[in-house]
């Protein structure tokens, strides 16, 4: 039984997933929603991403093999409901 776990049940999906941080429980949404929308889109590279949210200021951070990729999140990112900033700090690993 895991009765012993039982404090950290609600974060431990998102744990597991994911590096990302967010100073509050909003922060935390417009997490799971940029997570969602970044999935979709699905770059090369999505795995590495980390989003680190503050009261609706953004930061990613990762590495993504293409810089359009790089530019479209950061777009994706300043829609989402929520969102105040975004502080896009993702490498991109093929240097064309």
């Amino acid at each position: 039984n895991n009765t012993h776990n039982h404090r950290h049940s609600h974060d431990a999906a998102a744990a597991t997933m994911t590096k990302d941080s967010g100073a509050t429980d909003a922060d935390r949404a417009i997490n799971s929603r940029l997570r969602e929308r970044f999935s979709r889109m699905n770059p090369r590279g999505f795995e590495t991403l980390v989003i680190t949210t503050s009261n609706g200021a953004v930061v990613i951070t990762g590495n993504l093999e293409k810089v359009e990729d790089i530019q479209r999140i950061s777009n994706e990112a300043r829609n989402v409901q929520g969102v105040k900033s975004v502080t896009n700090q993702v490498t991109a690993t093929k240097k064309y």
